[in-house]
């Protein structure tokens, strides 16, 4: 059954809730998806990234400052990247734990 919504601009659309919920429920399988392979996120990874992401920032070359300044920021990135995968991990393990 086709549910009539208000919009902002007082137009009127149609939505097919069936559809709506089918994406719904696929988006759903695809966030659990993310959520199990966050958890197998292992610290020796994480640090693993944490290291490589060291090594960028300190790279140094006198001729090549461009070269030099392009790694800091790829390092200063993969080091957010990493600690947010550890933040995302460790909030999913909470919830899970909470869960049961």
């Amino acid at each position: 059954m086709p549910l009539t919504v208000e919009v902002c601009c007082r137009c009127e659309a149609t939505v097919n809730t069936s559809e709506l919920l089918a994406g719904e429920e696929s988006n759903m399988k695809k966030l659990n998806a993310i959520c199990k392979k966050a958890l197998t996120i292992t610290d020796a990874e994480l640090r693993e990234i944490e290291e490589l992401a060291h090594d960028q920032m300190a790279y140094l070359h006198p001729l090549k400052m461009a070269a030099a300044a392009k790694m800091h920021a790829l390092g200063q990135h993969n080091m957010a990247v990493a600690t947010k995968l550890r933040e995302l991990r460790d909030t999913i393990a909470a919830g899970a734990k909470l869960a049961n």
